[in-house]
């Protein structure tokens, strides 16, 4: 029988933790992409371009601070596992 620490566990390493860093890889591309418009922007781009700057920095930001809060919660209550690297791998093993 699944216990519901079993169950947060298997959602913080399947579902919660390759999201994040999926959604942080995408925002930090698209940073890169705001810089490089702000570099080449010229009037009324240049404002714009900043603005896609600040709210991609904006986004990062959210995401680390989301990453650390599941992190705390996780701690908090025991629920992380030192012996295991990630779900799938431990499934392998088995």
């Amino acid at each position: 029988m699944i216990t519901i620490v079993d169950f947060l566990k298997k959602v913080d390493q399947v579902i919660l933790n390759p999201l994040l860093r999926v959604l942080f890889a995408v925002a930090f591309l698209y940073f890169l992409y705001a810089i490089i418009r702000l570099i080449r922007a010229d009037g009324d781009d240049k404002a714009d371009a900043r603005k896609a700057v600040m709210w991609s920095i904006v986004g990062m930001f959210i995401m680390v601070s989301v990453y650390g809060v599941i992190n705390l919660i996780i701690n908090t209550f025991g629920i992380s596992d030192s012996n295991s690297t990630s779900y799938i791998s431990n499934q392998l093993n088995q």
